[in-house]
Order: structure tokens, then C-alpha cells, then sequence
């Protein structure tokens, strides 16, 4: 350690903890291993022109420092420049610590704050908190401005106001509502940017309903190139930290689960109206971001160069209620009395937080290698950290960081490497060994070079009293509506007994706002009935109380060859698969059902299931599927 902490005597004799003095053992950089700025002027200033002040000082001292000193490398002793990544800032407190990461990036510092919990004060936060808004609700146009407004896309007033006036212009039968939202069919858009966006959008919003919050926003990350946006947007000195951010804000989606969408996002929305305190993203280790780390944080870490900041923070005052450790005993004032015996508990109490601030000031000024700035915030008010002990600044040289200029250096030609085509084609085929290609299966699919059915079905076991309903919108659309309303059945969220027919509508409603579909639309009561009969069947009856509907699955068929889907219905008892149950909502016919066998025969290897039946909603068939053996 170069700086060394020690108590001395001040004129009255009395120990003036905290006392400073440097020492030059070990030091090659040229500067006093243990100094001081002054920063103020000594008026008295608000709070946060205090940290303004301090932080436009730091920033400055920071981008002298690097590349102008040299340090000791600590792996292999080494003489090399300082790095921001040497550089640590320590802080009492969290608070306003955002005005000391704007003041580094104005300078084109970047910052790795530890320390900070501004995630939501973040640009990158209010971009995704749009985009989440207008996936959970169709009808958010405000959302959906601010989202194509804002720098994710980029779109101007004027491009905005076109393209508008475009889709106005095309008349109601193409577009109900003449406007430019989410729901907007893309091919009403010539813009270039507008169109393949809303295409993902309306894409991403059609799987809200099944999947996760996390994965959404994942899938919306990747489809969108948020990340490449994010920096282009942040430049080399902050994209490491948006990235970081836009990581933090997917991790706080996972506990959330299918359909949590629109939680997920009043959540994230109430902690941005109160402006709650979020820790931001975690940037990995990295030797071109000054790291801002709470003093708590910093025991038994080091750097080559510390300087404490915002220690013109007032350190917590005391409490109402005083706990005496020494008896371990609780005071307060009763009647605007104050005891003997809560005098003596708040003179201990005092005398423990003295302590405690020592212990602090220790850690701050200890974790330093090799160069220790320590800030005289000439403004701060008594009750600040930087008041509450004798620094003793007296001791200390002033630093002279306006003398400081970068080193030149000189980077080494890189090396060529030969390479001829022989040596090429060995190294890509190590390559291509080493990273095999992977072939998703999705059974939903019915893929044409799915493999051939090896155990067909050829049971059909009969319904029963089973009312035969003539479809009326037969398709997507009817299958997706018939789907959503057995799985709120089996989960109990629709009863039998209520309104199915009002549900449907909504689903309808639903679904046609974000994929409009072409031909004569389902009916609400045809698509009740049928649900219910579905429902109703004695076989269905009979798995209810193991029934777990909508499952995801994930399985390797093969080695490069992995399966992923979800299951319809699965019963599962004790934690061991019975069987698996398909909903089909098409009429069975053979061509059908050599590829609705195939799909499910990928489920029940998948799963381990026994046994599998394909339901036919419409016509009440069940068709038993056994595994290949």
C-alpha cells in the first residue's frame, strides 16, 4: 500500500483519525502516492451542484490519468500506461450517481457502475418499456410512436406523418381504423424501414399469448437487431453498458410466465412512474470502463488508482428509536422529555457511528496501489462524509493534473501469417468439426422430411352421443380460437358453466385485430360448442384431474437434431408421463392423419409418453397412437 491511514495529533492534542500521508515506496509514476484536489470555491452550494462540481473534476483527473502515468501491472509486474480500468471511484452512497457517469461520458470515458441504480432512468429502459407496452396492448398507439419514434428505429416526425397519410389514404375497406399502428397490414407501407419492422412486430405480438415475457423479449432483441442499434446509438465509451442494461431488464422478465406479458409490463411501468431504484447491468471486467463501486463493495479489492467520490453526501442522521448495544436496550423520547438513559444510549450510539466512519474512510483509502486522489469538497456541509473526520489535507500535495499528457505509443506491425489454400480448408474443417449444425424440428410443422410412420394408427375409438356442429370458418383462425379456449378450460381460468360463447368473441376480437383473416370468419357459438363437446368427452373426463395443458418440450432425436414444441394436453400423475393428447380441429381425413400421427409420434418420443391420442374436435373422433418401438 502506498498510502498509508494512521491517526495524528491535531493542536489540541487530541487523535485526528482519518490523517493522510503518502508515501513514495514503490511509486514510478512521478506523482505523490496520496494527494489531494480542491474542488469549490467554498460558498455554500446546493447538493447537486456540489456533485456537478465534483464530478466534472473527477472526469477531467480521470482522462489526464490514463496513458499519461505508469503502473505496475499486478500479474506480471510489468511497467505499462494506466488504463480506465485501473480506476476506481468509491462512494459512501448510491445517490445521484448518474451525475458522475454523465460527466465521464461526456468526456468519451466509459463507466462500469456497481454502485449505481439508475436502471431506469436509462434511454435504453424507456425504449424497451415502449416496445413491451405496444406488444402487451395493440390498441397503445402512443407507445407504438414513441417506440418507431424513438432511436430503436428511427423514424423522423415527417416520415411518421407520411406514412400515416398513407395508410389513411387507402380507404376503410383496407384499413377499418385508417391509422398506423401495430395492427396496420404492412402491405398498406411502401417505407423501407416501417414495413420490415411492423412485419416483426405483428409477428412478436402474435406469440404474446404463448410464451414467456423473457423469451419474447428475447426473440424481440434478436428480430429487431436491438443490439446492433443500441450501439451504433451509444458509441464505443457506453455500448458495453446499454448492452448490460438491455441483459438486465430480460432477467427481470423471468419470473414471469406464459400469458405474464401485460404484468410484466404494469410492473416495469409503476417502477418508471416512481422512478424506483434498479441495479443496472453488470459489464463484465473491462480495462476500458472506470468502475464506480459502493466503499461497502471495495473490502478486499484494489486498484491501482482510487478516488473516493460524492462523499459530500450527508451521512444517515439518527434515528427516533436508539438501540443500546451495550445492554441491548431500546430509547426514545416520550412527551418531549428526553432521559438520562437515552442521553447515555445516544452518547454510545455516536460514538459507534464514529467508529463506523472510521472503519469507511479505512477501506476507501487503503484500496489504492499506487495512487490515492482524494477530493476537498471546500462546499460540503458539516454532516457530509467528507466533514465527519480530520483528513488532515494539510499533509497532502495538491495534485497537478492539468501537467498531465497522454504518453505517444507505438503500436507493433501485426505479424503476418502465412496461409496458403491447404492450410486454409484444414483449419475451416476444424472449424465446421467443431461446431456442427443443429436441425430444429418443430412437429406443428408436419415437415415434409419428418421420418415415416412406423406405428399408424388404426383404432378410431367411437365418441358416443356426440352432436355433430357443421364448421363455419373453417381454418387458422378456428383452430387458434378452439385451442385457447380448451386450455382455459383445463386450467380452470373458463368454467364450463359460464359464458364460453362472450370468450370466444373476445378471442375472436383478439386475434383478427393483430392477424386479420381472409373468407368467411368462425362463429363464437359454433366454436363455444364445439370446446365444450371436446371438453365433455367421457376420454377427456376421465384424464381431467392429470391434465396439464400447453407444455413446452425440448428433446435431441438425433445428434444434430433437436425437437421443440408444445404439447396440446399431457397427463402427467406423480411426476411420470401418461399420455399425450392433440387437439385437431380440421376433419380427419387420410392425408391428415398420416401427417397429424407423424406430429405426434415427435411428441411422445419427446416426452417418454406411453401412449397418445389425437382428439378431433369437430367430429368427436379419438385416434390411439402408440410409440415406435
Amino acid at each position: 500500500m502506498n498510502a498509508v491511514f494512521q491517526p495524528v495529533l491535531d493542536a489540541s492534542g487530541q487523535p485526528s483519525y482519518g490523517a493522510l500521508t503518502a508515501t513514495r515506496e514503490g511509486a514510478f509514476h512521478g506523482l505523490p502516492s496520496a494527494s489531494h484536489v480542491t474542488i469549490g470555491d467554498g460558498r455554500k452550494a446546493s447538493m447537486s451542484e456540489q456533485r456537478d462540481d465534483e464530478a466534472a473534476v473527477v472526469a477531467r483527473i480521470c482522462s489526464k490519468l490514463v496513458g499519461a502515468i505508469e503502473i505496475e501491472d499486478e500479474h506480471d509486474g510489468r511497467r505499462r500506461l494506466l488504463e480506465a480500468g485501473d480506476i476506481a471511484l468509491l462512494a459512501p452512497t448510491g445517490t445521484d450517481l448518474w451525475r458522475y457517469e454523465r460527466a465521464f461520458e461526456a468526456l468519451g470515458l466509459a463507466v462500469a457502475s456497481q454502485a449505481g441504480k439508475t436502471l431506469l432512468l436509462q434511454q435504453e429502459t424507456q425504449d424497451v418499456l415502449a416496445l413491451l407496452r405496444l406488444l402487451a396492448d395493440s390498441r397503445d398507439r402512443l407507445a407504438f410512436g414513441a417506440f418507431m419514434r424513438g432511436p430503436m428505429v428511427g423514424l423522423t416526425d415527417e416520415e411518421l406523418l407520411d406514412i400515416a397519410q398513407e395508410v389513411h389514404q387507402v380507404g376503410p375497406d383496407a384499413s377499418p381504423t385508417g391509422l398506423f399502428d401495430i395492427t396496420t397490414p404492412p402491405a398498406l407501407v411502401s417505407h423501407h424501414i416501417a414495413r420490415p419492422i411492423l412485419e416483426a412486430l405483428q409477428k412478436l405480438r402474435a406469440r404474446v399469448n404463448i410464451t414467456t415475457p423473457r423469451i419474447l423479449l428475447a426473440g424481440a432483441i434478436e428480430q429487431l437487431q436491438l443490439r446492433v442499434a443500441l450501439s451504433a446509438r451509444s458509441g464505443n465509451n457506453r455500448a458495453a453498458r446499454s448492452l448490460a442494461n438491455l441483459d438486465r431488464i430480460v432477467e427481470l422478465a423471468r419470473p414471469f410466465d406464459v400469458r405474464g406479458l401485460r404484468s410484466f409490463v404494469r410492473h416495469l411501468q409503476f417502477d418508471w412512474d416512481r422512478r424506483a431504484s434498479r441495479q443496472e447491468g453488470r459489464i463484465d471486467a473491462s480495462k476500458d470502463a472506470v468502475e464506480i463501486v459502493t466503499i461497502h463493495s471495495a473490502k478486499g479489492l484494489e486498484w491501482p488508482v482510487v478516488i473516493p467520490i460524492n462523499m459530500g453526501t450527508r451521512a444517515r442522521p439518527s434515528e427516533r428509536f436508539v438501540h443500546r448495544q451495550s445492554d441491548n436496550t431500546l430509547h426514545w423520547i416520550i412527551g418531549g422529555v428526553c432521559s438520562s438513559a437515552l442521553k447515555r444510549a445516544r452518547e454510545e450510539q455516536a460514538q459507534r457511528q464514529a467508529l463506523e466512519h472510521q472503519r469507511m474512510w479505512y477501506v476507501a483509502s487503503t484500496r489504492a496501489r499506487d495512487l490515492l486522489v482524494v477530493p476537498n469538497l471546500s462546499s460540503a456541509e458539516p454532516g457530509a462524509w467528507s466533514k465527519l473526520l480530520n483528513l488532515r489535507f494539510d499533509l497532502l500535495e495538491e495534485l497537478q493534473f492539468n501537467q498531465l499528457e497522454p504518453r505517444a505509443t507505438h503500436d507493433l506491425d501485426a505479424a503476418a501469417l502465412p496461409q496458403d489454400a491447404k492450410a486454409f480448408a484444414r483449419q475451416t474443417a476444424i472449424v465446421q468439426a467443431a461446431s456442427p449444425p443443429l436441425r430444429w424440428v418443430n412437429p406443428s410443422g408436419h415437415d415434409a422430411d419428418r421420418a415415416e410412420i412406423l406405428t399408424p394408427s388404426v383404432a378410431v375409438e367411437p365418441s358416443g352421443a356426440f352432436e355433430y356442429i357443421e364448421p363455419i370458418g373453417a381454418g387458422r383462425t378456428r383452430g387458434l380460437v378452439l385451442h385457447k379456449l380448451m386450455e382455459e378450460l383445463l386450467t380452470g381460468e373458463l368454467s364450463p358453466q359460464g359464458d364460453v360463447v362472450a370468450r370466444a368473441v373476445r378471442l375472436l376480437n383478439e386475434l383478427l385485430a393483430i392477424d386479420p383473416a381472409e373468407g368467411p370468419l368462425p362463429d363464437p357459438g359454433e366454436l363455444a360448442a364445439t370446446a365444450l363437446q371436446t371438453y365433455r368427452l367421457p376420454y377427456v373426463q376421465r384424464l381431467l384431474p392429470v391434465l396439464v395443458p400447453e407444455l413446452s418440450i425440448w428433446s435431441e432425436m438425433a445428434p444434430g437434431t433437436l425437437l421443440a414444441g408444445r404439447v396440446d394436453a399431457i397427463a402427467v400423475d406423480g411426476g411420470k408421463v401418461l399420455e399425450v393428447l392433440d387437439w385437431k380441429s380440421d376433419c380427419d381425413t387420410s392425408l391428415h392423419r398420416a401427417k397429424h400421427v407423424q406430429q405426434l409420434l415427435g411428441y411422445l418420443r419427446a416426452s417418454s409418453a406411453p401412449f397418445g391420442s389425437i382428439v378431433y374436435m369437430t367430429t368427436g373422433e379419438i385416434v390411439p397412437v402408440l410409440p415406435a418401438s
